[in-house]
């Protein structure tokens, strides 16, 4: 099915929280200073981000859940390698958002500003309010 055929009430709502925030570093939470060792964070870039459609059944069935990921950002930008740290509750919207990660670009973490190889971590929300 489509992602551009549904409803927009079936698209998974992506929900930056403090601590995704916190952990991408967000324009918002980005320090005025480079950490000591002159390293940054990766960045989501979220316009980049194709939206997982919500698994049929847990739609119907009204599941909401909070899915934490934890992924590797490669020196390109790419994510890889993601892992369920915390899951929703609903194994299909886990699943969901797992591979929807990986549609997303992020700006790599760099050390000394050369693109490096991280782990991070994002939640995806999934609400039907």
């Amino acid at each position: 099915m489509s992602g551009s055929s549904l409803s927009p009430y079936r698209k998974l709502r992506i929900v930056a929280t403090a601590l995704a925030a916190a952990i991408l570093g967000a324009c918002a939470q980005t320090p005025r200073t480079a950490p000591a060792d002159g390293a940054t964070k990766a960045v989501v870039l979220f316009q980049s981000c194709a939206k997982p459609d919500w698994p049929d059944e847990d739609f119907r069935a009204g599941h909401d859940g909070t899915v934490t990921l934890n992924f590797l950002v490669g020196a390109d930008g790419k994510a890889t390698q993601a892992t369920i740290l915390k899951s929703s509750g609903y194994p299909a919207m886990d699943e969901a958002a797992r591979d929807g990660i990986v549609k997303c670009q992020f700006k790599p973490a760099t050390v000394d500003g050369t693109p490096v190889e991280r782990w991070t971590q994002m939640q995806y929300v999934w609400s039907h309010g």
